[in-house]
């Protein structure tokens, strides 16, 4: 699978919470996004 670099911003807060929680953000948002394009693929 190829990748492309894309950047967000994000609530300092929660980022910050997010690492000390381990929390992945990238597989978080990978995983938002590819939800998301189901949803709108079943809504097409």
């Amino acid at each position: 699978m190829s990748t492309k670099v894309i950047s967000v911003r994000v609530n300092k807060e929660l980022k910050e919470e997010a690492e000390r929680l381990g929390i992945n953000l990238r597989e978080v948002i990978e995983k938002a996004i590819k939800e998301r394009i189901e949803i709108e693929k079943k809504a097409c």
